[in-house]
C-alpha cells in the first residue's frame, strides 16, 4: 500500500505556481493577520538583490525572467516530479486535465517556416472540415503563418479561440500540389486519456491510460465494459509514460479492481492527518487477472495504482 501526499494530485505538480510565488515573495502572506516583518530572511535577501539589480545594474534587466529562473532552480532542488509551471503554460495544463480544449483540433510542428499538421484530432472541427495529416497551414483568416519568426505561442493564438468563433484556413496539400480553403468554427476538441483498448487474443485485454484527467474514469469504464463484454479474463493495464494527474480517478479505477475492504491509498497531510480509502464491493473487474506495466516515466497517480495492485 502506498502513502501519498495530498499535493501530488496534479500532473507532475507538487509545487504549484501560486504557492511557489507566494513562498518566494510573500504575496500569499500579506494578509491582515500576518505581520510584514514575518518574511523569511532568505526572501528578504532575494528582494534586496532584485532591488539592487533593478536600480544599479548597468544594463536593463527583465526581473520577471530572473525571478522565474530562481523559482525553477529552487524547484529543481526538490524531487524529480516537482516542476515549476509558468503562468503562460498553466492554461495548456488545465486543458489537458479537463480532457478537452477549444480550438481547431490539430497537432503541428514547424517544418522550415511552415506549419505542418502532424495529426488531426478525432472529433475536432478540423476532422469534420476535412483537414489531413501532412497539410500545411499557410493563412488563418488574413494572418500569414508561414514565417521563421513566428513562435508557437503566436501560431496557437491564431488557431485557438472560443467555441463557435469562425476561422478560414488556407492550406497547401503537397500530395495534390493544390491550395484549399477551409471555413470552420472553433469548438471543443476531446483529449482522451484512455488512448487505446482492445483484445490482444482470446480472453486477454489491453488498456492504455496516458494521464489521469477529469474524464479518465468515464473513459475507463466505457472501455472496460466493452472488453468485459468480449469475455476478457486477463487485463494488461499500460501506465508506461503516464506522469500522473488527478488522484480521484486513480482511486476509482482501483476500486473496480480490488475486492471490498482492500486498502487503496492513504493520504497524509502535512499536519500528520491521514485519510484511508478502501475498496467497496461490485467492481467491474474484481475477479480478473491484472498486469500493470510501468516505467521510469510513470509517476504520481500511476505509482498509486501500481503500488496498490502490488501490495494487494
Amino acid at each position: 500500500m502506498r502513502i501519498v501526499k495530498r499535493n501530488t494530485i496534479f500532473l507532475f505538480l507538487i509545487v504549484l505556481l501560486s504557492s511557489a510565488i507566494g513562498y518566494l515573495f510573500g504575496s500569499r502572506l500579506n494578509r491582515e493577520n500576518i505581520r510584514v516583518g514575518f518574511a523569511h530572511p532568505s526572501i528578504q535577501k532575494l528582494n534586496r538583490l532584485i532591488t539592487y539589480l533593478s536600480e544599479d545594474y548597468v544594463d536593463k534587466i527583465n526581473t520577471d525572467s530572473l525571478v522565474s529562473s530562481v523559482i525553477e532552480d529552487i524547484v529543481d532542488e526538490l524531487d524529480p516530479h516537482s516542476v515549476y509551471i509558468p503562468a503562460k503554460d498553466r492554461q495548456a495544463l488545465s486543458e489537458s486535465m479537463q480532457g478537452n480544449f477549444e480550438g481547431i483540433g490539430v497537432q503541428f510542428f514547424m517544418m522550415n517556416d511552415t506549419i505542418a499538421v502532424v495529426r488531426v484530432l478525432e472529433g475536432g472541427p478540423s476532422e469534420k472540415a476535412g483537414l489531413k495529416s501532412g497539410d500545411r497551414i499557410l493563412i488563418a483568416d488574413q494572418d500569414t503563418l508561414y514565417s521563421k519568426q513566428k513562435t508557437n505561442e503566436e501560431i496557437i493564438s491564431k488557431l485557438k479561440g472560443q467555441s463557435g468563433a469562425p476561422v478560414q484556413l488556407t492550406v497547401y496539400r503537397k500530395k495534390m500540389d493544390s491550395l484549399y480553403v477551409f471555413d470552420l468554427k472553433r469548438g471543443p476538441v476531446p483529449l482522451p486519456s484512455v488512448s487505446s483498448s482492445y483484445i490482444i487474443k482470446q480472453a486477454i485485454g489491453y488498456l492504455k491510460i496516458n494521464r489521469f484527467s477529469q474524464t479518465t474514469y468515464t473513459e475507463f469504464q466505457s472501455a472496460m465494459k466493452k472488453l468485459v463484454q468480449q469475455d476478457m479474463k486477463h487485463l494488461i493495464l499500460d501506465l508506461r509514460g503516464n506522469p500522473g494527474g488527478y488522484l480521484l480517478p486513480a482511486k476509482q479505477i482501483l476500486d473496480d479492481f480490488l475486492a471490498s475492504g482492500m486498502p487503496i491509498v492513504i493520504v497524509e497531510e502535512n499536519n500528520g492527518k491521514r485519510e484511508r480509502t478502501v475498496a467497496s464491493s461490485g467492481g467491474i473487474f474484481e475477479n480478473g487477472s491484472l498486469y500493470v506495466l510501468v516505467d521510469e516515466d510513470s509517476a504520481s497517480a500511476s505509482e498509486v495504482i501500481a503500488g496498490a495492485i502490488q501490495d494487494n
